[in-house]
C-alpha cells in the first residue's frame, strides 16, 4: 500500500540564549524597551541580582515590547525571560532616565 522507506536529515536548533534588549526609548511618559525575541521583562530598583518572581513586570504576556513609567533619576535593573525559560544571569540592561529622554 502506502509505505515509503527512506532517510531524512534535519538540524535541531535549541534556543538556550536569554533575550537581549535591542532598543530603549522614551515614549511620552513611558520607558519602552524592545527585545530580540518574545519575552517577559521585569525590573528591580536596587540591584541586578534579583529574583524575577519578586520584581515588577514590564510585560503583559510574551512580547518584544515592554514598558513602565518613565521616572527621572530612577534606576531600572532589567531582566527578561523567554518562552523556554532562558533568563539573563545578570541584568539585560541598566537604565536611568533623565530629563532629555
Amino acid at each position: 500500500g502506502n509505505i515509503v522507506y527512506g532517510n531524512a536529515t534535519f538540524d535541531l536548533v535549541i534556543d538556550d540564549a536569554p533575550p537581549e534588549v535591542v532598543r530603549v526609548y522614551n515614549d511620552g511618559s513611558k520607558l519602552e524597551i524592545i527585545t530580540d525575541e518574545k519575552a517577559k521583562c521585569y525590573y528591580d530598583a536596587t540591584k541586578c541580582n534579583f529574583n524575577i518572581n519578586n520584581a515588577t513586570t514590564m510585560t503583559i504576556g510574551l512580547s518584544t515590547k515592554h514598558s513602565t513609567k518613565w521616572v527621572v533619576g530612577q534606576t531600572y535593573y532589567i531582566k527578561c525571560k523567554d518562552y523556554w525559560g532562558n533568563t539573563n544571569p545578570e541584568c539585560a540592561m541598566i537604565i536611568t532616565p533623565d530629563y532629555f529622554g
